[in-house]
């Protein structure tokens, strides 16, 4: 009787796990080599002034080529991939009905008669031992349509077409109907999407919007 070890010792085991990790390695390497390629392609990639990576389309900056691939395939990137897209798509669809004198389909709250700004208030607020910048805004909306609310969105100055591309800026938007849509220049840092915060009194017609914007840093 052979009393050597037990049947499928840790021998073999470990032979076919070190294979396993060869191959992973390899086909990382494969990756990285592929997505090399890609950056170079990269329409939304550039290096800014301190030669950190910054993706164009989502305000982030990167310390490495590693990091800001890992950022691609996040849910952030590729949403904002898929709203530019629609963008353009409803832009170039606008554009052919124009040229071909089809009808274009108009958003109601677009087609809404304006009544002007709300009015508003900005705060700011630096802290000095970690650089971060708290942006306080409180807007009123008076005649706010019934039943609806106002909402924010951010912007990036590549997204924009009312001022030339200035890649240490980006935008704050606020929209209610009927009002103006009013916006905001803030200083393009990093977002704590946490310390977001939003408070919306329906009676007093009163809107607040809180950001906490963080000095840039790998992500």
């Amino acid at each position: 009787m052979d009393d050597g070890g037990p049947i499928g010792g840790k021998h073999g085991a470990g032979e076919y796990n070190e294979q396993l990790s060869k191959i992973a390695r390899a086909n990382r390497l494969q990756t990285l080599t592929g997505s090399t390629v890609n950056l170079e392609n990269d329409q939304y990639l550039m290096r800014n002034q301190n030669g950190l990576l910054e993706c164009k389309l989502c305000c982030t900056t990167h310390k490495t080529e590693a990091s800001y691939l890992n950022h691609t395939y996040g849910k952030t990137h590729q949403r904002n991939l898929e709203r530019r897209r629609i963008t353009l798509a409803r832009k170039e669809a606008i554009a052919g009905g124009i040229r071909s004198g089809t009808q274009v389909k108009v958003d109601p709250a677009k087609n809404t008669l304006k009544i002007g700004d709300p009015s508003f208030e900005v705060i700011k607020k630096r802290d000095i031992t970690t650089g971060n910048l708290t942006i306080l805004v409180e807007l009123g909306y008076p005649d706010i349509k019934k039943y609806t609310s106002p909402k924010y969105r951010i912007m990036s100055t590549y997204e924009q077409t009312v001022e030339p591309p200035d890649p240490n800026h980006k935008y704050l938007l606020f929209a209610a109907i009927p009002y103006n849509t009013v916006c905001f220049k803030i200083p393009n840092m990093n977002i704590i999407n946490d310390k977001i915060i939003e408070d919306w009194k329906p009676h007093e017609k009163k809107y607040t919007f809180q950001l906490t914007l963080t000095p840039n840093v790998d992500q």
